[in-house]
């Protein structure tokens, strides 16, 4: 077995045809599986991929309905269930683009983690506007590279040596990931040629939410790993600078599409400011994440 492709999935009945369909059409000539882990699904879905299992025996169904409702708890099940040595994730309400698995696994051959780029048109023509980019690539969580959690690769070994996603955490367990990834040193390889379309659900304000409450635990991850030392002082001006850009920025905000993407960037930038402002005299962060 060449490469393992994990889908969490918990009631996508709706969506998981459209995403298995394109994994069947991969141009991927090696040896893979799809494993779907079920995290307890209520609306057909289980009956769905069983269905599909029957007339390609790539799928295979794991039963994740015994774990906590977690998207890491499913994908952790998924890669100790898996036969490969290299693993691909991918999500039930997404489409991966043609060429997609194979530019994974060649990569992985020569890097330990891969992500790919990500599409928001093609699954929400209600947002494409100018004020949403059509392609996201390579990004950063707190200084590190992220990692988007239904479109990127990483080797086995690599995913158990650094412990998996953790199942407890409360907000994007991939970007929690990305901070342990880049805490250990891994290196990250981007593919911008990959792409995978992307279905976006929440409004405005539940991204400001969202990540608001993500990026304040994030830091509070980074902190535990005390990373050294810099002073409020500084921290404090990078976070002014930062809150005044996004002030100006907002002045642009016409639509709903625009008021998704700034309330997001709004959350992750007021949480940087609730972590500077609860630190005494000096802030536990690398100077390298000043900027």
């Amino acid at each position: 077995m060449d490469i393992s492709v994990i889908i969490p999935v918990l009631n996508m009945a709706d969506t998981i045809e459209e995403q298995l369909q394109a994994l069947a059409a991969q141009d991927f000539t090696g040896d893979f599986e799809i494993l779907v882990v079920d995290n307890g699904s209520t609306d057909g879905t289980v009956d769905l991929v069983r269905s599909r299992a029957v007339k390609d025996p790539r799928v295979r169904l794991v039963d994740g309905s015994h774990l906590p409702r977690s998207g890491g708890a499913a994908r952790n099940l998924g890669v100790a269930s898996a036969y490969a040595g290299l693993i691909a994730f991918c999500d039930a309400d997404d489409v991966v683009q043609p060429g997609w698995l194979a530019a994974i696994h060649d990569a992985l051959l020569v890097a330990p983690v891969v992500t790919t780029t990500l599409e928001n048109w093609s699954l929400n023509p209600h947002l494409r506007t100018e004020l949403v980019p059509q392609f996201i690539g390579q990004y950063t969580v707190i200084g590190f590279p992220g990692i988007p959690g239904g479109a990127f690769g990483v080797r086995r070994d690599v995913y158990w040596t650094i412990g998996g996603f953790d199942e407890h955490f409360r907000g994007a367990v991939d970007s929690e990931l990305a901070v342990r990834l880049g805490l250990a040193g891994y290196t990250v390889a981007h593919l911008d040629d990959a792409i995978v379309s992307v279905r976006l659900r929440e409004g405005a304000a539940a991204n400001f939410g969202r990540h608001y409450r993500l990026h304040l635990s994030l830091m509070v991850v980074r902190d535990l790993h005390r990373l050294g030392r810099a002073s409020l002082a500084v921290r404090g001006r990078a976070v002014i600078r930062r809150v005044w850009r996004l002030v100006r920025a907002g002045k642009l905000v016409f639509d709903c599409a625009g008021r998704q993407t700034w309330m997001q960037r709004a959350g992750e930038v007021c949480a940087e400011a609730v972590d500077a402002l609860r630190r005494p005299t000096s802030a536990v962060i690398r100077p390298d994440l000043e900027a």
